[in-house]
């Protein structure tokens, strides 16, 4: 049966990036490939239009809805002439993409009514998707975070990088719940999918689950790898499946990998901050420096809290201090024209201090910049770490108007 895909998904309680990722691998790819899907990705983060969309939001402190997003996509040259799946998919893509890099920092539009506006393109372009009566009950009906790691078939399996993953087999019981606590605390380096056991019988049986709880790690065809029965620490699942390099064609959450290069395998205590959204920040921007794997690992276990030579905490405070001076610099002319913190102030602020930190990447406008980045990164300072520091920092200051020691 066909049913309309903004019900759908109005009713569900997935995130606007949960639906994206739900589209992609339950409707999307039954008609197009992944390529397709990576292309409309990658065509929407390049676009010179959405970026113009994106600070004309900044500027004017105004939260784009559906329609703009429409409007500009059906001005690219490349989705002229696309079906209306494909330049659904774009809309959303454009919309968590100014979530992420005005509305985070402008607070335009709050995330409940920035996921509805967004899925009224399904609306618009009238789309359903085939599905059975138990398919559109189980996302209307139900808490849909549940059944989000559904099967993955070989396409969504390429496009999400996911081969492995742990199968958590669920009853509510309090053992079941003491291992629950457990992943909390520390998550998995691999998604899980939920099974209940009063619910899934041929699952049970064909894994031969006898206790509670039992966690199994298969590969993409279901194929047992191995299993922890008991309450088991996340720490050490996580131990076997990256010494065992399970983990190494994977990209789920708290999990990183840059140009090829494996982190899983350094010490536990890094796989265990993952779980820490400003870690991962300070993680990313390290990768963003680049350099070999030996600078990377250097720059992280600096991180990780082990102990600088003199010589390099003093280099790097003269860099920290290169960069604020540039931040508060650009900072206090904001200042001068304006502080009464009003909207128009902070998206001037947004704006300036933006504008200053890609820059800051080196090129005509600080050609100094480009020598003391390379400088750092060969001695193992991240200058993309400090960069990103100072500028949430000068954000604080220079927009928001609060003392920062």
């Amino acid at each position: 049966m066909q049913y309309p895909l903004y019900d759908y998904y109005y009713a569900s309680d997935l995130t606007l990036e949960e639906i994206l990722k739900h589209y992609i691998q339950n409707f999307y790819l039954r008609k197009h490939g992944r390529d397709k899907a990576e292309k409309v990705l990658y065509k929407v983060s390049d676009s010179s239009k959405i970026k113009k969309l994106f600070e004309q939001s900044a500027k004017q402190g105004i939260a784009p809805n559906y329609v703009d997003f429409g409007s500009v996509i059906n001005e690219m040259m490349y989705f002229m002439f696309q079906s209306n799946s494909t330049q659904a998919l774009a809309v959303l893509a454009a919309a968590i993409a100014w979530d992420k890099q005005i509305n985070q920092y402008a607070h335009l539009k709050n995330e409940d009514d920035l996921r509805n506006d967004t899925i009224k393109i399904f609306q618009k372009y009238s789309m359903y998707g085939d599905m059975s009566q138990d398919e559109y009950e189980r996302m209307t009906m139900s808490n849909t975070h549940d059944i989000m790691e559904n099967e993955f078939d070989d396409e969504s399996k390429e496009i999400f990088g996911t081969n492995y993953y742990v199968l958590n087999f669920y009853l509510d019981c309090s053992y079941w719940h003491k291992q629950e606590d457990e992943l909390k605390k520390c998550p998995l380096v691999l998604p899980v999918k939920i099974i209940g056991v009063e619910e899934e019988d041929d699952i049970v049986s064909k894994y031969k689950v006898k206790n509670l709880p039992t966690l199994i790690l298969v590969d993409g065809d279901g194929n047992e790898i191995h299993r922890w029965v008991g309450v088991t620490p996340t720490s050490e699942i996580n131990d076997y499946i990256s010494e065992n390099g399970y983990s190494s064609n994977n990209n789920a959450e708290g999990f990183v990998k840059y140009e090829g290069m494996d982190l899983a395998g350094i010490p536990v205590e890094f796989r265990e901050k993952m779980s820490d959204p400003d870690f991962q920040e300070k993680v990313i921007a390290i990768l963003a420096d680049g350099g070999t794997e030996d600078q990377i690992r250097e720059k992280i276990d600096y991180l990780l809290g082990k102990k600088k030579p003199d010589e390099i905490t003093a280099l790097e405070e003269r860099v920290r201090h290169y960069i604020r001076n540039k931040f508060d610099t650009v900072g206090n002319l904001i200042l001068k024209e304006s502080n009464n913190f009003d909207i128009i102030h902070k998206m001037k602020a947004i704006t300036m201090l933006s504008k200053l930190n890609n820059d800051l990447d080196g090129g005509e406008v600080f050609p100094d910049a480009e020598r003391i980045k390379e400088a750092s990164n060969r001695v193992g300072i991240s200058w993309n770490l400090i960069k990103s520091e100072e500028y949430k920092r000068a954000l604080l200051i220079y927009r928001d108007g609060k003392q920062v020691d």
